[in-house]
């Protein structure tokens, strides 16, 4: 009669059932990180074409005040931005060198930027666009902007060149605008997707 060792075979049952379990419990966690990576992405993506929506968003509403207040504009002057469901006023920033009447050319030329954050709704959540405007009047000379310290590539995020010149008899626009996929409030807090649209005529 032949004999067999029974805890040989109940220890080689033991390592192949505890193989088998790791196998299942690294496939497992495989399929829960790709499925947590796929939700991440996915997330991203959601808020990546929301904050795209409201950089494009705050460029049409850019495009129109330049329309309807080309007047007021050409004074430097105060100026209604009344888009996405949101009506405020804007007035000439002072910062970085352009101020109200004050040319980054020479002799009092007119050259003015507006900057101005808006908060709006859609669905129920909370955006942010941003529109960032600087205008040139070159009525009687060619101007040249952002020489010096205050170049437009630190002034205007993504321009192309250090500087823009406005050819005599022209009116120049830049209008680099941003859009958020959160309120105003946070659009500075780590995490916050941020997408630009850059327009220039």
């Amino acid at each position: 009669m032949i004999q067999t060792n029974k805890s040989s075979q109940g220890g080689f049952a033991l390592l192949i059932t505890i193989l088998t379990v790791g196998v299942v419990v690294s496939a497992t966690l495989a399929i829960v990180e790709l499925s947590r990576m796929q939700l991440k992405l996915s997330v991203d993506s959601r808020d990546a074409e929301i904050a795209f929506s409201a950089a494009n968003a705050a460029k049409e509403c850019a495009q129109y005040m330049r329309t309807t207040a080309s007047s007021t504009i050409s004074n430097g002057g105060q100026i209604r931005v009344n888009c996405l469901d949101y009506s405020s006023n804007i007035r000439a920033a002072t910062t970085l060198g352009f101020g109200v009447g004050t040319s980054i050319g020479s002799n009092g030329d007119n050259v003015f930027r507006y900057t101005y954050d808006i908060p709006w709704e859609a669905s129920g959540l909370s955006r942010c666009s941003m529109i960032d405007m600087i205008v040139v009047y070159a009525t009687t000379k060619t101007i040249t902007i952002g020489t010096g310290a205050n170049t437009l590539q630190r002034v205007v995020s993504n321009y192309r060149s250090p500087t823009m010149t406005c050819r005599q008899g022209s009116q120049c626009t830049i209008i680099a605008a941003s859009g958020y996929n959160t309120n105003c409030g946070n659009k500075n807090s780590p995490g916050v997707l941020k997408r630009e649209v850059l327009l220039e005529f």
